[in-house]
């Protein structure tokens, strides 16, 4: 397998678990580690990452925006780079796997999340003007 799968008028790419597309624009580059290191990836304008099980919310709201699950961000984001006119919406819970507590808008370029964010997220939205 090419590691290559067509969805409706959009080339797409599976890399490290978490998946690109090859629409040109605005992204979220999220990064595993402090000061982007670590595992990476890039999550498009107005795609909602999951990261839970294909069929399991996680309690995540349901949203209209094209979704995607990748389990293998659960709780393991630590940065954030983003596109000029973009914000990542992170829906976190503490203590690494209790209930959701919320989410967090990040505005600019983040290098270290805080504490009350880093490796507490369990799925996002990437959103660029």
């Amino acid at each position: 397998m090419s590691g290559k799968t067509m969805i409706p008028a959009i080339m797409t790419t599976m890399s490290a678990g978490l998946l690109f597309t090859g629409v040109a624009g605005a992204a979220c580059t999220i990064s595993e580690d402090f000061d982007f290191g670590g595992q990476t990836g890039t999550v498009q304008n107005d795609d909602y990452l999951r990261f839970y099980p294909e069929g399991q919310s996680g309690g995540l709201p349901a949203k209209s925006n094209r979704t995607f699950n990748d389990p293998s961000w659960l709780n393991k984001i630590s940065s954030v780079k983003l596109s000029d006119d973009c914000i990542a919406v992170f829906f976190m819970s503490p203590n690494n796997g209790g209930p959701l507590q919320g989410h967090q808008v990040v505005r600019e370029t983040t290098a270290k999340f805080s504490a009350g964010l880093n490796d507490k997220t369990h799925g996002m939205i990437c959103e660029c003007n």
